[in-house]
């Protein structure tokens, strides 16, 4: 429901850019002013997903939408948002060639050396980000040829 109100909120033509960050960022501290005051009735349970989890993880939300709104609509830095427009633009694409290209194993067979460097830590930092990486490779083929998975 939070999101239905913040896109509600986004989609207004009459209220400036700086104004609705303002809206986010108050209606982000009453969230979390909520789900501190009610947590000692209610304890903040990701497992249970208690009323007071989803306020806070709502207050958490709401600022991280307010600060990227800032930055990328109402100051208008873009530039640094390709990775995620890539990602963003074909995430059903990225969804489903998980199930079918084994990322973890090329991930490995291309990685396992620098992997293998440090501890179990570092080699599964190094897997990880590797697997990122080829994803994302694969996302950003698609992006440039213009294919795009719809629903």
């Amino acid at each position: 429901m939070m999101g239905v109100l913040a896109g509600e909120l986004l989609h207004r033509t009459d209220i400036s850019g700086n104004r609705k960050v303002l809206f986010l960022v108050v209606a982000g501290a009453v969230c979390a002013a909520l789900a501190l005051a009610w947590e000692p009735w209610c304890p903040i349970n990701k497992k249970l997903w208690t009323s007071t989890f989803v306020l806070a993880s709502g207050a958490y939300s709401l600022a991280m939408l307010a600060l990227f709104y800032w930055i990328v609509d109402v100051r208008g830095w873009r530039r640094w948002t390709v990775f995620f427009r890539v990602i963003g633009m074909n995430a059903l694409a990225i969804y489903l060639l998980q199930r079918v290209v084994n990322f973890p194993f090329t991930a490995k067979f291309f990685l396992s050396g620098v992997a293998g460097m440090g501890d179990a830590s570092w080699s599964a930092f190094v897997l990880a980000l590797g697997q990122v990486a080829l994803g994302w490779l694969v996302l950003y083929f698609l992006y440039r040829k213009n294919v795009f998975f719809k629903v």
